[in-house]
């Protein structure tokens, strides 16, 4: 399954039409049955009319399925799936329940190979589930798990909810791929991340829909490999929105995502890897309680940022890099307000362009910036380069200084046109040679 391009546009109406989404111009009805409290926006209100995900999301292509089957799905024994697809099977359930119970013997075997799940895909089956409720109870009790290549499930209007520990409620491992409209999805307990890939990766895409977790080290998405969301409603009571482990990736758009820490973060759990992953948002907005909007830990980065989204850093940064960490940023019709830094022996470069704007605080930043971009300064600040910057005599007119020092170094790449030199800043302030 391909990844989500930039901007998700084309096939989708046609898609909603086909999929049976469209119903007099409104989403069909979803089982509400999220473990969130009643008071919750319905799926509509939350996630956008059927019209605005065809207008924002890339859906999937609709495809012949087999007839639904019929009746309900149950397993209590441990390690034993309430339903299997597996050997190349081609299934699909519709309005049916699908409920597990008992704990698995192995939370890595539940975490890597589905080992519990109360509904698994294996060996290149594949699943189409259409307005089908899904419960766990158990320990290592997944909601919907496809693993391998050629493993795929197509989930529409389903809800998922899983209550016992190191349960997601959609995983994917090991180059499987699922793909999810408008569903409602939550965790209950920890290391339950709402959405997640783990070993060997795969491809997850969502389209509309909520996830909430409320227990800890559960994250909304968790990705080994490459999760894209669109129009998505999220939150985590204790841990981060959106975590990327590693060299993989993570992709929101038009999505309003909460961590109950950081926003985005990324970092690897193998000594001495420098990852190398990529988050990037498009629109929407991202909220960090307690931590950073976007924290780079220890690993190499790359971070794009455009469509104006709106980033809440609570008590932290816009864009944090630490322990020895890297991090390019791209800012892309942008406008934050608030702190980028990098720690010492860590690096952060920002690039802003079409009409982006920052202004608060820099901290050891390289910034380059076009001729439509602005930086406007809340305090005394330091960078590393300072590119891009509009010189007219001895004055800098795209960086608004307001009264503040702007400290950059003379020796790095790309300053040679500044010439070692001060200037002055538009609103007072001063660009000082370090």
């Amino acid at each position: 399954m391909k990844s989500l391009p930039a901007t998700f546009r084309g096939r989708a109406a046609a898609a909603l039409a086909a999929a049976g989404l469209l119903v007099g111009g409104g989403l069909t009805a979803c089982t509400q049955d999220s473990g969130t409290e009643s008071s919750s926006p319905s799926p509509t209100a939350e996630s956008g009319s059927a019209s605005q995900l065809a207008d924002e999301c890339e859906l999937p292509e609709p495809s012949a399925t087999p007839s639904p089957e019929s009746g309900d799905f149950s397993a209590a024994d441990p390690d034993k799936s309430a339903l299997e697809v597996g050997s190349g099977q081609q299934r699909a359930v519709g309005a049916s329940t699908i409920s597990k119970s008992g704990d698995s013997s192995s939370t890595d075997s539940s975490s890597f190979s589905g080992l519990n799940a109360a509904v698994l895909i294996s060996g290149g089956g594949s699943l189409a589930m259409n307005g089908t409720t899904v419960e766990t109870a158990g320990s290592g009790a997944n909601g919907v798990f496809a693993t391998g290549t050629g493993s795929s499930a197509s989930l529409q209007d389903v809800s998922v909810k899983t209550q016992g520990s190191f349960s997601h409620a959609l995983d994917v491992t090991d180059g499987g791929s699922l793909t999810a409209v408008s569903p409602q999805l939550s965790t209950a307990s920890d290391h339950s991340s709402v959405i997640a890939t783990d070993r060997g990766g795969g491809d997850i895409q969502v389209s509309g829909g909520n996830a909430t977790a409320s227990g800890d080290l559960s994250a909304v998405i968790y990705s080994t490999g490459i999760i894209s969301v669109c129009g998505l409603t999220g939150s985590s009571a204790l841990a981060e929105a959106a975590v990327v482990e590693g060299a993989n990736s993570v992709r929101t758009t038009s999505s309003d995502l909460t961590g109950g820490t950081h926003g985005a973060y990324l970092y690897s759990s193998t000594p001495g890897s420098t990852g190398g992953g990529t988050f990037t948002m498009s629109g929407g907005t991202l909220t960090a309680k307690d931590g950073n909007a976007v924290f780079v830990d220890g690993v190499s980065a790359t971070i794009n940022l455009s469509n104006a989204p709106k980033l809440d850093p609570g008590s932290g940064a816009l864009i944090s890099v630490s322990s020895n960490g890297s991090a390019s940023a791209s800012l892309q019709e942008t406008v934050l307000e608030g702190q980028l830094t990098a720690d010492a022996g860590s690096t952060l470069s920002v690039s802003l362009t079409a009409n982006s704007r920052v202004t608060g605080t820099l901290s050891n930043v390289g910034l380059e910036l076009d001729n439509t971009s602005m930086v406007e300064l809340a305090a005394d600040s330091s960078a590393t380069s300072v590119q891009g910057a509009l010189v007219t005599g001895n004055e800098i007119t795209n960086i608004t200084g307001n009264g503040h020092t702007l400290t950059y170094d003379p020796g790095a790449d790309g300053n040679g046109y500044l010439n070692g030199q001060d200037y002055q800043l538009a609103g007072g302030g001063t660009l000082q040679a370090s």
